[in-house]
């Protein structure tokens, strides 16, 4: 039977779902690590009990992976099983973004799904149960597609979304974001400084405006204060990363932006 290539896609992408749903599933029945693979059960079901992470205790790691496993207790049910319905279709995203962008570089589609297929059992499985590293590396994959996607078609909105996944990446986890969204960032600079092409600029911008509008909506509705949000998620990572050489520098710089913040809170009051 002879299939059009439109419903090889569609028959694939079902196959990828099921497949990479339930491998990721399978593997996250298998055990567990005492602390990591309980970390985001506690704070997805603290927030559904109106504990935030920053604002009522300390996130060790980005607040994306805590909304999001809050979001899927609240469709699903705390349970194990909600637990690992949330890394499955993360595996399931990783997956479909690697066929799409693999079949958009008109690779032979069935070459394609067989790597899409392999990509989804060395992704999510790995942990099984949601974690903060695989959810910074699954948007970071996702920002250098819509790049690469967005260079070589000229597609203005694979440029308004590749905001929106460094932002979701970094406060998912800083590594690998940070890295990865630092060197996309060099070459766009290079695109348009030294190759002279701009058409990507206004569509990047809005991007960045849509993305920075949703964080500081989203932290405005949390009602999070800026300083310890700053502290938890640089000040901390600072600190924690740099040699013993450095460190005093940082400690001093930082110190003062603390001092400025403190300020600012007086005067706004």
């Amino acid at each position: 039977m002879y299939f059009s290539k439109k419903k090889l896609e569609y028959i694939f992408i079902f196959v990828i779902f099921f497949f990479s749903f339930f491998v990721n599933f399978y593997s996250g029945r298998l055990g567990i690590f005492p602390i990591d693979s309980f970390s985001f059960f506690d704070t997805g079901y603290n927030i559904l009990n109106g504990k935030h992470p920053v604002k009522d205790y300390w996130a060790f790691s980005g607040i994306v992976i805590d909304y999001l496993q809050a979001f899927f207790f609240k469709l699903f049910g705390v349970s194990w099983n909600s637990y690992l319905i949330h890394s499955s279709f993360c595996n399931f995203i990783i997956s479909i973004l690697f066929f799409n962008f693999l079949n958009k570089n008109n690779l032979n589609i069935y070459f394609s799904f067989i790597y899409s297929l392999s990509l989804s059992i060395l992704s999510y499985p790995v942990s099984g149960t949601p974690f903060s590293y695989q959810h910074s590396l699954i948007f970071s994959l996702g920002s250098i597609f819509l790049f690469l996607l967005g260079d070589k078609f000229k597609a203005k909105k694979y440029w308004f979304f590749l905001p929106l996944f460094f932002t979701l990446g970094f406060f998912s986890n800083q590594t690998p974001s940070a890295y990865i969204t630092l060197t996309l960032i060099f070459f766009i600079l290079y695109i348009f400084f030294f190759k002279k092409e701009t058409y990507f600029f206004f569509s990047f911008f809005l991007g960045s405006i849509f993305s920075f509008f949703i964080f500081f909506w989203f932290l405005y509705l949390i009602d999070f204060q800026i300083i310890n949000f700053f502290y938890q998620n640089f000040y901390y990572l600072l600190l924690m990363n740099t040699r013993p050489f450095h460190r005093l520098f940082y400690h001093h710089i930082l110190d003062y932006t603390h001092y400025y913040f403190l300020v600012l809170k007086v005067q706004l009051k």
